[in-house]
């Protein structure tokens, strides 16, 4: 980061836009994941999509090196998540990896049920 850069974050009030000071944006990323891991922790997450109502899909498909029209097709068919992307989400997060794979379990499971009842 530049001396400008530097100087320009350091003049930023809650108004400003994020994305122009990086350091700024990377810790409201943080923050994001750190409320994440809270909602989990305690049993307020519990399926696998609702950590998107918390932090943004770009960010998430950025930080694990996804491609983001993939990422939605993937959040679309949970199942098509490879368990090293699970565990990189749970990394994220701030986790243990199974955490993450039982809200994927509970949100593919919860699909089916909806798709069966879609079908009567």
């Amino acid at each position: 980061m530049s001396n400008f850069d530097t100087i320009y974050c350091k003049s930023l009030n809650e108004d400003t836009n994020l994305s122009k000071c990086p350091f700024l944006w990377k810790m409201a990323k943080k923050d994001h994941y750190k409320a994440v891991k809270v909602l989990i922790e305690t049993g307020n997450i519990v399926v696998f999509r609702e950590i998107f109502n918390h932090v943004p899909r770009t960010t998430v498909a950025n930080d694990l090196g996804i491609y983001y029209s993939k990422f939605k097709t993937y959040l679309e068919q949970v199942d098509r998540f490879s368990i090293r992307e699970l565990y990189q989400l749970a990394r994220l997060i701030g986790v243990e990896g199974r955490n993450i794979v039982q809200l994927a379990v509970e949100q593919i499971e919860k699909d089916k049920a909806a798709k069966v009842k879609k079908g009567k």
